[in-house]
Formats: structure tokens, C-alpha cells, sequence
């Protein structure tokens, strides 16, 4: 959402051949993947071992960050497309609740019909169920297995 804000300054600057577009917007998002990569870690330094995860500590943190990476990234093109913030903010239910009905968190995608159920693959949410379903693989099978050796 910094990109409408951004707007003026990067404009006049474009407008005097300071920089182009794409170094302007490689240097936003590597600010942005530092700041989020440093929110997840703080984060998950408490909560990993309050859960007791099974699996290392680095995969839980990759595929934390990789998700993260992945809303930001949905922010930064939401902020990037409008001029004024309140309208990217109004924008923001409408990419999200598709998201919500077609990644299969309320609905399983088995029950959409099928000439909707190719929205799926639009969505970045699918992502997240992808992610999610690798720590609770990796999590719960470690658990099985530890289950099977005792019986």
C-alpha cells in the first residue's frame, strides 16, 4: 500500500530520468522482503516452540516467509494499480473473497462446479493451502510414524 503514496515522488522523479520503473520497484520489494522476512522470524522464534513443531526450524521459517512473500506480493499489486490508498483498501475484499471460495478453505473444491472450479488456479490462496498442507504433512506423518513404532 506504499506505492500510492509513493506516487508524486516516483513520478517526478521518472519524469526527470532519475531512475526507470524497474529499479524503482526491485528496490521497494527488496526493502519489502526484508522487513517481512524479519516480521516471520521474530514471530516464529516464539510460536514455533510454543507449538512444538516436529519438522526444523529453517523449513518452517521458509515456508512461513514464502507465504508472506505471497500476500505481500497481493498488496503491492493492489497498491500499485490505484493512486489513492483508501481506494486499494476498498479493493482488497474483492481479491479476497474469491480467493476465500475457490482455494477451498470454506468450500472443498470437489463441490465447486466444474465451470467455476478452474478459478482455483487464480487465486494466490492456493498457494497458502499448498503450504499449509506441506507443515501439516510433514508434522502429522512424523507423529504417525512415532505412533507406528510403539504399537
Amino acid at each position: 500500500m506504499e506505492f500510492p503514496k509513493d506516487r508524486p515522488v516516483f513520478l517526478r522523479e521518472y519524469s526527470t530520468n532519475h531512475y526507470s520503473v524497474i529499479p524503482y520497484f526491485l528496490a521497494k520489494f527488496s526493502l519489502e522482503l526484508v522487513t517481512v522476512f524479519m516480521q516471520v522470524a521474530i514471530q516464529l522464534l516464539v510460536a514455533f516452540w510454543l507449538m512444538g513443531f516436529k519438522m526444523m526450524f529453517i523449513q518452517f521459517l521458509a515456508l512461513n516467509f514464502l507465504l508472506a512473500i505471497s500476500s505481500t506480493s497481493v498488496g503491492v499489486f493492489i497498491g500499485s494499480l490505484v493512486e489513492d490508498p483508501s481506494v486499494a483498501a476498498e479493493l482488497m475484499p474483492a481479491l479476497i473473497v474469491p480467493q476465500l471460495l475457490f482455494s477451498g478453505f470454506f468450500i472443498q473444491v470437489e463441490l465447486i462446479p466444474a465451470f467455476l472450479r478452474w478459478a482455483q488456479y487464480l487465486v494466490s490462496s492456493i498457494f497458502c493451502m499448498w503450504i499449509y498442507a506441506t507443515l501439516f504433512d510433514d508434522h502429522f506423518s512424523n507423529r504417525r510414524l512415532l505412533l507406528s513404532s510403539v504399537h
